[in-house]
């Protein structure tokens, strides 16, 4: 027994001191130091910034409106002859537009003016009526005085037994019918009055509806009530229109303005800028032809869907060559202002951020922007106010895509 407990157990215990020691050697290993891994700065293009006093600009977009937009319908049923003006032509006052078949107009024309010489004979007619009645009405009161004179005779020869009973009938009889006569002959004259002026009414409709007739048979030919263009023709030749239907659309090219949405950040200062009357100007490009602008009003509605307010701008030059509903660019002026600093475009991060570097890490800054500067064959830069910039800051000016507050930066180029 014995012997079989040092063959199996001593041989396991130096096993197990072994394994100890091995594990105590691990452990008690020396530890190598671990050496600081270095962290990398990004290259970034930064100046110093100064506030300075600039004339600010928007860009805005906007769409070509003009308050003076004529859609011109048809006031007669007939035929088309012509379209002299088509689609996009320049137009002039008076100018003629489309003409009408004139031909059924003439007809009613022609219609209302014999009703009015109708109705002219009837008044010509009814004074020499009553010119007539007039002494016809004397007449017949003397006949009913005759009358009268007549019957007293008889009645008196008839009481003295000089005349008979029949012949003082016939007195009454004839008496009578000259009192019947002399009260209608008076109901004549006496309507004379009313039917003059009932035949005046008459006439009066009648000059009314031939000077419609007239009205009509011009409006056969459409002319332009202003300097214009044409915006959309809705007929051809040989089509029959009917009172009421679309003809031709055409703006006023002296009148035209552009409806853009002012932004909200610009909105509370030009509502001071209006509120003085400060006029606003702006400049814009479209297919090589240049325009100026004038704000003239804010809209008094927003719309469903949009966060700013309509500006309405009024075109000063350039307007004939901006078509209706097209949608152009231009760049809106403010006034001065002071204490501004200007930076690259692509220094703004999310419209409202910049990074300044302190000590060679960047720091996040709100930003407020005012707008932008430039002249037309310069770089635009972005004006920004901020409470949390000083002069002399330095400002990131490139875009870096993974900019973070903290992030560590190395200043590639110095002014």
């Amino acid at each position: 027994m014995k012997r079989y407990f040092y063959k199996i157990i001593i041989p396991l215990g130096i096993l197990i001191i072994g394994c100890l020691g091995f594990l105590g050697l691990v452990l008690t290993k020396p530890t190598p130091g671990v050496k600081p891994e270095k962290q990398q700065a990004w290259l970034v293009n930064a100046e110093q910034v100064y506030p300075k006093s600039y004339t600010p600009h928007v860009v805005l977009y906007g769409r070509v409106e003009s308050p003076h937009t004529a859609d011109i319908e048809s006031v007669v049923t007939a035929n088309v002859l012509a379209t002299p003006a088509l689609e996009g032509d320049f137009i002039e006052k008076n100018e003629l537009l489309l003409q009408l078949d004139d031909e059924e107009v003439n007809l009613i024309l022609l219609q209302r003016k014999a009703d009015v010489a109708d109705l002219e004979a009837k008044i010509k007619a009814e004074l020499l009526q009553y010119k007539a009645d007039s002494e016809a009405l004397g007449h017949e009161e003397d006949l009913v005085a005759l009358g009268e004179t007549n019957l007293s005779r008889r009645e008196y020869l008839e009481k003295t037994q000089a005349g008979s009973a029949a012949q003082l009938d016939q007195a009454k009889q004839e008496l009578r019918i000259r009192q019947l006569s002399l009260t209608a002959r008076r109901l004549t004259v006496e309507q004379h009055k009313a039917r003059y002026a009932q035949l005046n009414a008459q006439r009066d409709r009648a000059n009314a509806l031939l000077k419609q007739a007239e009205l009509d048979l011009s409006r056969t030919k459409v002319l332009s009530p202003f300097d214009g263009r044409v915006a959309k023709l809705f007929v051809s030749v040989g089509e029959r229109v009917r009172s009421g239907d679309n003809l031709i659309k055409i703006y006023n090219t002296g009148r035209v303005e552009i409806r853009a949405q002012i932004p909200l950040q610009y909105l509370a200062r030009l509502h001071e800028i209006v509120e003085t009357e400060h006029k606003l100007t702006a400049q814009g490009n479209v297919d090589g032809k240049a325009f100026s602008l004038a704000l003239d009003r804010l809209s008094g509605e927003v719309n469903k869907g949009r966060a700013g307010v309509d500006g309405l701008f009024r075109v000063i030059t350039g307007g004939k060559y901006l078509a209706l509903g097209r949608t152009v660019d231009f760049n809106l002026d403010l006034p001065e202002i002071d204490g501004v600093y200007a930076v690259p475009l692509q220094a703004i991060y999310h419209g409202n951020v910049a990074y300044k570097i302190v000590d060679s890490r960047l720091q996040r800054v709100d930003v407020e922007r005012v707008g932008i500067h430039g002249l037309p064959d310069q770089q635009k830069v972005a004006l920004i106010k901020s409470d949390h910039i000083a002069p002399g800051d330095w400002l990131m000016l490139n875009h870096l895509p993974n900019a973070v507050t903290g992030l560590l930066v190395k200043i590639d180029r110095e002014p």
